[in-house]
């Protein structure tokens, strides 16, 4: 685990894992230099399976995700976000799992999206089987939550790990160079929650994340055809493409959308409203749906009642 200013949510997130049915690992946690008291939350727990490291300066996550793997000592690697909630049985259920299916290298499991306050609003459709999973990896999607991945750190190691340069899409290219090889998965079960908030991730960031995934499509394709992808041979990163806003836009909109759908409506009304300031063109129904979230809960109401009403809903 790295975790960086995340005092609101750790606590929940470490007793998640010391929590599991499965007992015998070794918990990695490294503070990314934190400035709130992530540090001290930290510092609460005297689990002796707790291996605690803070970093002297703030040198982003997959540098300290590399770092964890180096000094772990277990045959498999579990991630898990400082932010994020694990079920009690996805650890036991992942290993069972490895252990009956030695030519599986990375595994993760199904999830449930939850607020900033820990309410589920959303449950993507289930993803599994080997086959299944490769064609959406292998078509430039990615079906893994990585807070929910354990891997064969043999097989990680192989690869060459998180390749830095790419964060914050380091995960999905790294899935890219595991499947290539090796067989992957995803187990049915909703074994993990995964947090979400409008304002974790900044417009820059957004911007980063998808020229980064965009890059590990590119590297993927290029592999297939030479056998070897721009940032292996150059060692450096070609330059980057530009991203119209309509593509960040969408992405906000399909998360406002899902909590709109859970009338989750305060929720939905900062991620609406976000993707029509990036495009205020998407279209008249999300402009009708924002608008809807700014009604009072009595006025609301009122709607809801008046449509079953004429829907037949007596």
């Amino acid at each position: 685990m790295s975790a960086y200013n995340v005092s609101s949510y750790i606590y929940e997130a470490m007793e998640s894992i010391l929590s599991q049915t499965f007992k015998d690992f070794e918990f990695i946690i490294i503070d990314d230099s934190s400035t709130d008291n992530t540090w001290e939350i930290i510092n609460q727990f005297s689990d002796r399976r707790i291996r605690k490291l803070r970093n002297p300066k703030n040198l982003g996550y997959s540098i300290s995700l590399n770092k964890a793997i180096n000094i772990s000592q277990g045959k498999y690697i579990a991630r898990q976000d400082a932010d994020d909630i694990s079920l009690p049985e996805r650890l036991e259920k992942q290993v069972s799992y490895l252990e009956k299916h030695p030519e599986v290298v990375l595994l993760g499991t199904s999830a449930e999206i939850m607020d900033e306050e820990g309410v589920v609003f959303y449950t993507p459709p289930v993803i599994t089987g080997k086959s299944k999973v490769k064609e959406i990896l292998f078509a430039g999607e990615n079906p893994f939550f990585h807070g929910s991945v354990m891997m064969r750190k043999s097989c990680l190691k192989e690869v060459g790990g998180y390749r830095t340069i790419l964060e914050p899409a380091e995960d999905f290219d790294l899935w890219l160079r595991m499947a290539e090889k090796y067989e992957v998965d995803i187990l049915p079960e909703r074994l993990y929650r995964y947090r979400i908030t409008p304002h974790a991730v900044s417009i820059k960031k957004r911007n980063k994340q998808i020229q980064s995934y965009l890059w590990a499509k590119r590297f993927f394709e290029e592999r297939k055809e030479k056998g070897k992808d721009y940032l292996q041979q150059y060692g450096r990163l070609p330059p980057p493409s530009p991203v119209p806003p309509e593509t960040y836009a969408r992405r906000l909109y399909f998360w406002g959308s899902k909590m709109f759908c859970a009338g989750y409506y305060r929720g939905a009304r900062r991620w609406l409203g976000a993707s029509l300031r990036q495009n205020p063109f998407l279209g008249g129904e999300v402009w009708l749906m924002w608008l809807y979230t700014l009604l009072p809960l009595s006025i609301r109401k009122i709607y809801r009642k008046v449509k079953k009403y004429f829907q037949g809903d007596k």
